[in-house]
């Protein structure tokens, strides 16, 4: 959330970055003018001495959780799937006249 944040020896040691993000669009002006913080992403850098093990460990060395999946595994996450699948779903149905005329 917007007060939740990682300590920053955590951040340092596991090389994650916090990046800030704004969620005022023209579309929805009505959130917060400043910057929000509280998504983070793992660049790499490690500086624990556990970084000789954790070079070996896969779900280390990946960028994320759903890149270890896939690079380890072969398969998509399954809230991936998920959304992909109801995607598909959705995109078959064709639509009918009725609603055609509703829309328009």
């Amino acid at each position: 959330g917007e007060k939740e944040s990682l300590p920053t020896g955590f951040c340092e040691r596991y090389g994650i970055v916090s990046y800030a993000y704004c969620t005022t669009r023209e579309s929805c002006p009505y959130g917060p003018s400043v910057p929000m913080e509280g998504i983070y992403q793992k660049v790499g850098i490690v500086l624990s001495p556990l970084a000789s093990s954790l070079a070996d460990d896969p779900r280390a060395r990946a960028v994320s959780y759903s890149a270890y999946l896939r690079d380890a595994f072969g398969e998509e996450a399954d809230w991936i799937r998920e959304r992909d699948r109801r995607w598909r779903e959705l995109t078959r149905r064709k639509m009918s006249d009725r609603s055609r005329a509703m829309l328009a």
